[in-house]
């Protein structure tokens, strides 16, 4: 009997680089929200900073002029923090759907791996009894030689 060949051979390794692919992108997308998490804390921080440099300048006294420039500072640091926590959450929804395409593809290559070793097994069980056939074949031939004999 011949040995097994799985018809779709070359559609699975399609299926193998795809799943591949989406892991490479979901993998640029895990590092991209990693640096928008990381620039959104560090925004963060920086706000903190810049109020407490206003409560500071507050209870210590200075000019108005100080005092609006410290709150134009904080605002600024705001608007910073509002642009990089949208980019975050941007990335993080990325990272989502880079995510489900990996399960799909993922699937799509499980379903062809599934089928390809039942027809394996389907092929192997098929040898197995051509295999019998031909033990038997000659079993019934060599009885009835002896039979004759």
């Amino acid at each position: 009997m011949r040995a097994f060949q799985f018809r779709l051979r070359a559609v699975l390794a399609v299926r193998r680089r795809a799943e591949d692919e989406r892991a490479g992108a979901l993998a640029e997308r895990v590092r991209a929200r990693d640096a928008a998490a990381g620039r959104v804390h560090v925004l963060d921080d920086a706000t903190d900073e810049a109020r407490e440099k206003v409560a500071e300048a507050a209870t210590t006294g200075t000019s108005g002029a100080e005092l609006r420039s410290l709150a134009s500072g904080v605002e600024a640091t705001w608007r910073a923090r509002d642009r990089a926590r949208a980019r975050l959450l941007e990335a993080v929804r990325s990272e989502e759907t880079a995510r489900a395409q990996l399960v799909e593809a993922a699937q799509a290559r499980r379903a062809l791996e599934k089928l390809e070793a039942r027809q394996r097994a389907q092929h192997v069980a098929d040898a197995q009894r051509a295999e019998q056939r031909e033990l038997d074949d000659i079993g019934t031939s060599m009885g009835a030689e002896q039979g004759h004999a």
